[in-house]
């Protein structure tokens, strides 16, 4: 059984070229933005973690042993009349999916997310992604809008 843990800054620095990976890998292959560098990756995670020093995020980190094997990320956000925990990246290697660990993620972030006394929890997951959409729908969560795009 892989191990969850909740990350602090410490860690995320420890494990920062992993999780910039991670990051880079979610938005090169998922994401309509062309020419996402590791780079901006690296600039992502670095935000992830002021986040966590200035208390606004909620990260864990699943772990096989020292080696990190995928992470979530979330923060409170406002969203029309609600606060609502924003789920803004999740990622689990290849070879560890399909092992529960996407499952115990959700339910880390809404655990936290009801200890806060928040109402919902939302995030967005692109349209080809599903065996995602499959897992959040098995989860109870419910399609709330829809975003379209169009090359031109």
């Amino acid at each position: 059984m892989y191990k969850i843990r909740k990350l602090d800054a410490e860690t995320c620095r420890k494990y920062f070229e992993e999780l910039s990976v991670f990051y880079y890998n979610n938005s090169i292959t998922g994401s309509c933005e062309y020419g996402f560098t590791m780079e901006k990756a690296k600039e992502k995670i670095e935000g992830m973690i002021n986040y966590l020093e200035e208390g606004k995020a909620i990260t864990y980190g699943a772990f096989d042993g020292d080696k990190i094997i995928g992470y979530a990320w979330a923060y409170v956000y406002p969203f029309r009349q609600e606060e609502r925990i924003y789920f803004n990246e999740m990622h689990v290697l290849d070879e560890y999916r399909s092992h529960g660990i996407g499952s115990r993620f959700l339910q880390c972030i809404e655990n936290e997310g009801r200890e806060r006394g928040l109402p919902a929890i939302y995030f967005h997951t692109e349209g080809h992604n599903e065996k995602a959409i499959k897992l959040y729908l098995r989860k109870g969560y419910e399609i709330e809008r829809l975003q379209f795009r169009k090359a031109l």
